[in-house]
């Protein structure tokens, strides 16, 4: 119960330093994202949550730029990453990098038979709306042997409270979350809670029951039972019981911030939030506007009509004599509020990267070919800068692929590791690292190639006038590290001493073959020489002539 006490205090505590931001967070779920409406309050399943929304523009470039996203860093189409060794810089590790080659195709066959293309879409749309997501990545609760699956989870705004590490990235993440008591007792059994227990055992096992689940790091774990670097707990919070205590060996939680310096990220949804607000309440006044047109407001003389006015169609209204009923003229001004509101639509799209982050469509079905996968890396990189995109790898995609390699190597789900890597580990004193490589890595390093074919162009003219002038470049090096550079996959490149060999083969064939045709000239110089010999010793014998 201490240990309960202590753990929901903490998460009060931590959950209190969101309520600053759960105002923005329910305009911005309110007018942009449409999908979560438990922010501030609780609003039951199947509420209307638009009702307040007059202008749909802020969700268009949500959707827009999260399908952008999901495209161009984490598409299905094609694998849209790679691992190395971290901090490696090996002449020639091919043993090596056909086994990290062979581990991402593992990894990302995984990501495809999982739910992580479904969840990592919602995580997409929330990620530059809200300024921060949470993804959890677990593996399947399936008893038995070997790896059972991935098993992915996107945590609702306002449902989680984090905390950072002394290094400022998240290792502390709170969240509640609720199951029905059916589902909490085909859980846990037993541990779920009396009140668990009580709604399932009583013929409620629809009720809903609420749970604190909790993952920090092991020195903050205090009283908890666990040896690994990350504790787990889950605790029944009416029951103020412990559920279940455990632990990860990596944090399992992939908490990305937009921008900003704070615990909680910055994103697109409050940069423009203003202008949604005041584009949404123009465009509401504009409707009404309308309707006072279609529907005008009526002046009538006091007493003068007799029973109610009838707007409808064919409706007859009964007057005193004398009396008239008469528009109420207001003349609205639509065109002020049409340049207006164009003016707020330009300046939320801007706001949301729309006109500099124009692609042609995509669907899941449809390859992209590698120039327009750098085409469209590049103008990324260009249009939301090195902070947003290097902070979404950091805390993202970097932990993501790291913690799904972890979980499947100690499965047994990857191909055994060569004796290569246990060499390594011997010479770096176990410091050795699998390291997530992205796209937009790979692209930035493209400009090696660039840098490399412009020099190439540059010297060629020099080597065809002065052939000595190429022993400055080192040929193998330049085609390896294009290669490496260009993303091509290891196993169609040869090692060094493979290349080496062939070399050798190549020399010892063409040696053979000189020697061949010394022989051959040899003995085609022997062949004419033999019938002049012997012409020369008939003549010699003919003329009487002794040796």
């Amino acid at each position: 119960m201490e240990l309960a006490a202590r753990v929901i205090k903490r998460y009060d505590r931590l959950m209190m330093n969101t309520d600053n931001w759960r105002g923005d967070w329910q305009d911005i779920n309110d007018y942009i994202v449409l999908r979560n409406g438990n922010i501030i309050g609780r609003v039951e399943p199947g509420t209307k949550l638009t009702d307040k929304v007059y202008d749909s523009t802020a969700k268009d470039c949500n959707n827009n730029l999260s399908s952008v996203l999901k495209s161009t860093l984490t598409n299905p189409a094609f694998k849209w990453f790679a691992l190395k060794l971290r901090g490696m810089d090996e002449e020639d590790l091919k043993p090596v990098n056909d086994w990290l080659e062979s581990c991402s195709l593992a990894i990302f066959l995984a990501f495809s038979q999982s739910n992580f293309y479904k969840r990592i879409q919602t995580s997409w749309m929330e990620l530059p709306a809200y300024g921060t997501d949470a993804l959890l990545v677990e593996e399947k609760a399936i008893r038995r042997a070997g790896f059972n699956g991935f098993l992915f989870t996107t945590l609702d705004i306002g449902s989680y409270c984090v905390e950072e590490g002394n290094d400022g990235k998240i290792d502390t993440v709170f969240r509640k979350l609720e199951l029905s008591a059916g589902n909490a007792v085909a859980r846990w059994g037993n541990n779920a809670g009396a009140k668990a227990l009580k709604y399932n055992n009583g013929d409620k096992p629809e009720e809903m029951v609420t749970y604190i689940h909790g993952v920090f790091p092991k020195d903050k774990a205090v009283g908890m039972e666990t040896s690994q670097p990350f504790g787990s707990i889950y605790i029944a919070q009416d029951d103020k019981t412990i559920v279940q205590q455990g632990g990860f060996h990596e944090f399992p939680l992939c908490v990305t911030r937009w921008s900003g310096s704070e615990q909680y990220g910055r994103g697109c949804g409050h940069d423009s939030l203003p202008d949604v607000r005041t584009l949404n309440k123009a465009k509401e006044l504009e409707l009404k506007a309308w309707a006072k047109i279609i529907d005008p407001p009526l002046q009538v003389q006091n007493n003068s009509v007799i029973g109610k006015v009838r707007m409808v169609a064919g409706g007859i209204t009964y007057t005193s004599p004398n009396r008239e009923i008469k528009e109420l003229q207001s003349q609205p001004r639509f065109d002020i509020g049409q340049i207006k509101g164009e003016e707020l639509r330009a300046s939320i799209k801007k706001t949301w990267y729309v006109d500099q982050l124009q692609f042609p469509p995509l669907t899941e079905s449809q390859l992209m070919t590698a120039s327009e996968a750098i085409i469209r890396r590049d103008q990324m990189e260009r249009v939301l800068g090195a902070t947003i995109l290097g902070r979404i790898e950091d805390e993202k995609l970097n932990p993501l692929i790291e913690r799904a390699f972890a979980l499947m190597f100690r499965a047994g789900a990857l191909p055994p590791p060569p004796p290569e890597v246990a060499e390594l580990a011997r010479r770096f004193n176990g410091e050795i690292d699998i390291e997530y490589e992205s796209p937009l890595a790979r692209s930035q390093r493209m400009g090696d190639i660039d840098a490399i074919n412009r020099w190439l162009a540059l010297i060629t003219p020099i080597i065809q006038n002065d052939p000595d002038v190429a022993d400055n470049a080192d040929w193998d090096k330049i085609v390896r590290h294009s290669a490496t550079v260009a993303g091509v996959p290891s196993s169609l490149m040869n090692s060094l001493d493979k290349v080496a060999a062939i070399r050798a083969a190549k020399v010892q064939a063409m040696q053979k073959q000189e020697a061949n045709e010394d022989a051959m000239n040899a003995a085609e110089t022997a062949g004419k020489m033999v019938p002049a010999m012997k012409t020369m010793q008939e003549q010699q014998s003919g003329s009487g002539v002794t040796a």
